[in-house]
């Protein structure tokens, strides 16, 4: 997102965290330590975090409700940009991962 929004010229806001492995057809894949990423975004400040898909279900919502900020399940970066950059059409000629 970081090499993206430089590209764009268009910043993120600072309350969003984002935490997986993507590969080079833009999926999201699963990564360890999940609820200790979620605890240090929250303890950062950050309002929002989206962590990979599979992570999401595996977490319990017990998990899920002991945070105060938004957790958002993601499969493919697409999913991202669509959330990060709303003005999404003013690129779509920049972003080829659609």
């Amino acid at each position: 997102m970081s090499l993206l929004s430089a590209v764009l010229n268009t910043p993120i806001s600072e309350s969003e965290s984002f935490t997986g492995e993507i590969n080079g057809n833009g999926y999201v894949f699963n990564i360890g330590g999940t609820i200790a990423k979620i605890n240090a975004a929250e303890q950062s400040g950050y309002t929002r975090v989206y962590i990979p898909y599979g992570n999401y279900i595996e977490l319990s919502n017990d998990a899920i409700k002991q945070f105060a900020l938004d957790i958002v399940p993601v499969r493919h970066v697409s999913e991202v940009i669509d959330l990060v950059f709303p003005d999404k059409n003013k690129y779509d000629k920049v972003i080829m991962l659609r």
